[in-house]
């Protein structure tokens, strides 16, 4: 299976998830991470769902944050698991073999919990974003640097997503340490021209260095 070099994580916005997800869609994005916080599960799945029909439309690769149910329940591609969200194992065990399954890593420690069927390392944070609530002790390019040799180390074959603030400057930097490539939220989300913030992500992620 292919992983994206650009993920586009939803997040609350003035935008439905679905509109922000079919703005980067249409800006080349081809995986979108669908990440919803403070809903029911009956709110979470409608919005997932939501966002995997635009997707289908695109024929883009949809991944669900946090959740293998409703991963499962909407027929995601994939699920994307933080530190606390449960077993890689378990998750592989009900979304199948083909199943997209990611990992949160923001400590070697955390390199542990993975299997080598995991498909990606998202690895971070790079630097503060306003995204996320629980936000892990930032790395910058030292810190990140020493996790991506510790993840290569271990791990060689599983690409790895930087995350965390990054910004289309950033990616030269980013691809030069090793890095498969990157999930965004804001850096699309909270442009002024979002489906052009969206290319222009995909233009530095596939330029040759």
């Amino acid at each position: 299976m292919t992983i994206e070099k650009l993920h586009f994580v939803t997040y609350d916005h003035e935008l439905t998830h679905s509109e922000l997800a079919e703005i980067a869609l249409k800006g080349g994005a081809r995986c979108i991470q669908v990440r919803v916080k403070g809903r029911s599960f009956s709110g979470w799945v409608k919005i997932a769902a939501q966002v995997r029909e635009v997707c289908e439309r695109y024929e883009a690769t949809c991944i669900v944050n946090d959740s293998v149910a409703v991963a499962k329940s909407i027929g995601a591609h994939g699920v994307h698991l933080g530190v606390s969200d449960g077993s890689l194992e378990e998750a592989r065990a009900e979304l199948g073999t083909q199943a997209i399954i990611g990992a949160s890593v923001s400590s070697p420690a955390h390199l542990d919990r993975i299997t080598r069927d995991t498909d990606y390392l998202g690895v971070g944070p790079y630097r503060f974003t306003t995204t996320k609530t629980d936000l892990s002790p930032l790395f910058g390019s030292a810190g990140l640097t020493t996790l991506l040799e510790e993840c290569q180390r271990r791990f060689p074959r599983i690409p790895t997503i930087a995350i965390g603030g990054i910004t289309v400057q950033d990616i030269p930097e980013l691809l030069s340490l090793g890095v498969h490539g990157v999930a965004v939220a804001s850096a699309i989300g909270g442009a002024r021209d979002r489906e052009k913030a969206a290319n222009q992500f995909v233009r530095a992620l596939n330029e040759t260095h």
